[in-house]
């Protein structure tokens, strides 16, 4: 579907110990940046200054696009992507594998890990190893994926629950 905001509900659950979450060929249909929050069980967006990465929790390679790398620290949202591109090339999209633990542990703050990359038109190819955590001390049963300008025109999220025996 088409829209701003891509809301996957009711995708983390107590049962499991940790979740990974799959974005495959998001795309946008103007220039924007891309983010990430979580959303309480009261159906909430945790959108208070509690995410901020890890120490050293957002490296990567890009060709010269430091703003892709900037450590934002008591922000409103994970960033998960710097000026992605419209347009229909393949290339133009984001793609992350992203495991988030302690979702339900309002004692611990939330940790999100994972790898992900897109595409800039002005600075080419960019791969990002992602460390962030959200100190919300809410239980989380979802996610919001967000295009700060324009809607969303493709993509996938996938969301899977792991279990520890």
């Amino acid at each position: 579907p088409t829209a701003t905001n891509w809301d996957v509900e009711n995708c983390f659950s107590s049962s499991y110990d940790a979740h990974i979450v799959i974005i495959s060929g998001l795309g946008t249909a103007s220039l924007s940046n891309v983010g990430l929050q979580l959303i309480r069980s009261t159906d909430a967006i945790e959108n208070g200054a509690n995410y901020d990465y890890i120490a050293n929790g957002r490296t990567g390679y890009s060709a010269d696009n430091a703003s892709l790398l900037n450590h934002d620290f008591n922000a409103t949202a994970i960033n998960l992507a710097f000026r992605l591109p419209n347009g229909g090339a393949v290339r133009n999209t984001l793609s992350y594998t992203l495991t988030f633990t302690d979702l339900s542990n309002t004692a611990r703050e939330t940790r999100i890990y994972g790898t992900g990359g897109h595409y800039d038109n002005t600075h080419g190819e960019s791969t990002i190893h992602l460390g962030a955590r959200c100190f919300g001390a809410s239980v989380y049963t979802g996610l919001r994926v967000f295009s700060t300008v324009g809607d969303f025109n493709k993509g996938r999220i996938s969301s899977y629950g792991i279990k520890q025996s």
